[in-house]
């Protein structure tokens, strides 16, 4: 009897601690009810923490938008009419800038050092001479001339120059006389340029020269006395020279590096005699001139 109640006493311990652990859910299974059980629980209000970036999962999803009707097609844009490209070709130069640099004046031609030049021009003698019934005062003049370059924009130079000063006729009786009359010139002078340009030249002259006059005269003259019928007659005769001065203006264009087209106006003054010329005719006395003409000038530069 008494050994039952002692097995009773033990089973009725022992059972307890073995029911005790199936009775316990696995720890396994306990786990994701706890979660469910603490998803479905509503949450204590906390504190709202700082604004930061939401994460993404966390966003709210954006709302349904909203139907609208789709908009009409835009009208297609006017075409162009095609234009035919014409090819260019390989060697055409590159497209030259906007606004192109300002080129570099030309520079002005080089002064020559040396020069000849050839002049021609149409003479007017001023004034009549008294002693004659006719007086035709105009002729041509022909010179050579040779400058050297003395200084910037002077020259100095040499000239030969022939000048007709016109034709005389004295047709009244008893002596009946036509004439012509000239002076051949040597002169020394200068010349000074005070401006240039790259294509012309302006200048001015003065000079100085001694003139040797020259008559051609023919007619009929009658003997002194008049005893002896008139007799025609023709001669050359030269002398009578004098001083001569001159002076003028000119322009020279310039046709290359060494040629020059020259444009002169002159003014001569001559002292020549009056008196008979050998046995031909009178001489023409002091004579002033002007004259114009064209030049043609050859220029050497040394340096």
């Amino acid at each position: 009897m008494r050994r039952s109640a002692v097995s009773l006493l033990l089973f009725a311990l022992t059972r307890p601690a073995s029911a005790q652990p199936a009775s316990e859910p696995a720890p396994d299974t306990v786990e994701p009810a706890a979660a469910e059980q603490a998803a479905a629980e509503p949450t204590p209000a906390a504190p709202e923490p700082e604004p930061g970036p939401v994460p993404s999962s966390a966003a709210p999803a954006p709302p349904a938008p909203v139907e609208t009707a789709p908009p009409a097609p835009a009208p297609p844009p006017p075409t162009a009419p095609a234009v035919a490209l014409t090819p260019e070709p390989a060697h055409a130069p590159p497209v030259p800038p906007e606004r192109e640099a300002e080129r570099a004046p030309a520079a002005a031609p080089a002064e020559r050092d040396f020069g000849l030049e050839l002049d021609l021009s149409l003479n007017a003698r001023l004034g009549e001479q008294g002693s004659y019934s006719e007086d035709r005062g105009y002729g041509a003049l022909y010179g050579v001339g040779a400058w050297l370059r003395a200084a910037a924009s002077v020259e100095l130079g040499l000239e030969l120059t022939r000048t007709e000063l016109g034709e005389v006729e004295n047709a009244r009786s008893p002596n009946l006389i036509w004439a012509e009359y000239g002076v051949t010139s040597l002169w020394f002078g200068g010349r000074f340029e005070p401006w240039r340009s790259n294509d012309l030249g302006l200048f001015v002259a003065l000079r100085v020269g001694y003139g040797l006059q020259d008559v051609s005269a023919r007619g009929v003259q009658q003997e002194p006395g008049g005893l002896a019928p008139a007799g025609s007659f023709s001669c050359s005769q030269t002398g009578g020279g004098g001083i001569a001065f001159g002076g003028g203006a000119g322009a020279a264009l310039f046709l290359g590096p060494h040629v020059q087209l020259v444009g002169r106006l002159d003014a001569t003054a001559h002292r020549l005699t009056s008196d008979r010329l050998g046995s031909c005719a009178p001489g023409i006395g002091s004579v002033t001139s002007l004259g114009v003409g064209l030049g043609l000038a050859y220029g050497f530069e040394t340096s």
